[in-house]
């Protein structure tokens, strides 16, 4: 496995130097991961496939670009990979042609890549906006059935909810979804994903909710109990205070809690607006968080990764645009708490999301999160 990484930028490539040098016409898959901007406004596909002209080139539009250490704007992180004893497939679906239905959506992006059965793991980058994260991944479960470990992100869109770019093989457009498949027995790919943010106060429960929108807890209006604990949890931060104070989710059935983030309110029907559902009958708990833990939040995933792939050759990072809000000034050590985790010498890249996915020891099956840093390592044997 051989992997090179660009910082793209001015009309420039710039190559790291912890990068291999690969020939393009072998390079197989092609992540472009960057600002909405410049997706929408730059061929970037077009000057991608001039330099590797074989290969499946994927793109999408984030909130802050990974680049080793590095969170970038303005920017394209590009990243070649070539593999010796792996092949790849890719396919795209677009929301649109489901009627918006993502569970639909899933399963029709992921049934042709089930046609080998030497599949080894599903990379999944969606549009972060037309698409019902949770719903997405329910179609994709059905018919990987825990057999294939998935990963991926949420294409963001720079900080705002308005739209996002996703693409695969052509200029980005909204609405798309894209499934890579890796199909051999030379690949190994771990997993940790973990978000620092800590619970407290009493357990509630969901009595009333409609996929992302939360209307009552305990069956008392949710915003009105949202104010309490916010009050209690943290100082609130202006308009953006949703961001500072998550849920702790834990769906009917479930041992292990996930994490939503709040996007907005309203007050005519006290509800609360989140990132991705919270089904009826869910455990809830209020968090809040503080810097040390979520920076060793980054840590504890670096070292879960670690646990079954000691020596990675390729790291990606998806990381919670949420996070970033929180963390500031100091988002910069989050990265450097991976590149410490993994050492210098491994590449990294990826994106900050609008959801992340992954597959954990915990749930066995893929994941949407929220607020979390994920990462996936790659080693090719």
């Amino acid at each position: 496995m051989q992997v090179a990484i660009y910082s793209y930028s001015g009309n420039q490539f710039e190559r790291h130097a912890q990068s291999d040098d690969i020939d393009g016409n072998k390079v197989q898959l092609v992540l472009a991961f960057g600002s909405k901007r410049i997706l929408a406004t730059q061929d970037l596909f077009g000057k991608l496939k001039v330099r590797y002209p074989k290969a499946d080139i994927v793109l999408g539009s984030t909130a802050g670009e990974v680049h080793m250490d590095t969170v970038k704007d303005n920017s394209v992180s590009v990243t070649a990979l070539s593999f010796e004893n792996t092949e790849t497939f890719a396919n795209a679906v677009s929301i649109f042609d489901f009627e918006k239905d993502s569970h639909k959506a899933g399963r029709a992006l992921i049934k042709p890549l089930l046609d080998r059965n030497d599949l080894c793991y599903i990379l999944l980058i969606s549009d972060g906006e037309k698409v019902t994260g949770a719903d997405l991944l329910r179609g994709v479960n059905e018919l990987v059935k825990k057999s294939v470990p998935v990963s991926g992100g949420l294409a963001a869109d720079g900080g705002k909810f308005i739209s996002t770019l996703t693409g695969l093989n052509e200029n980005p457009v909204s609405g798309e979804i894209i499934a890579v498949g890796f199909y051999g027995s030379k690949l190994q790919v771990s997993f940790g994903a973990q978000c620092g943010w800590e619970s407290f106060g009493p357990v509630f429960t969901a009595t009333e909710s409609s996929k992302k929108i939360l209307y009552r807890i305990d069956d008392k209006p949710a915003l009105d109990l949202y104010r309490e604990f916010s009050n209690q949890g943290l100082e609130t931060h202006g308009h953006a205070y949703p961001l500072f104070l998550p849920l702790s989710i834990r769906f009917p059935g479930a041992t292990k809690s996930i994490v939503r983030t709040l996007l907005g309110t309203s007050e005519k029907e006290k509800s609360l607006h989140f990132a991705a559902d919270v089904p009826e009958g869910s455990t809830i708990r209020f968090m809040h968080g503080r810097y040390e833990k979520l920076i060793h939040a980054a840590r504890l995933s670096v070292a879960e990764s670690l646990i079954s792939l000691a020596k990675p050759q390729f790291v990606l990072v998806v990381s919670c645009a949420a996070r970033r809000a929180a963390l500031k000034e100091s988002i910069a050590e989050e990265l450097a708490a991976v590149t410490e985790g993994f050492g210098k010498q491994i590449a990294i890249s990826g994106f900050y999301s609008h959801g992340e996915i992954s597959t954990t020891a915990e749930f066995m099956e893929c994941q949407l999160h929220n607020q979390t840093i994920s990462i996936t390592c790659f080693r090719e044997f």
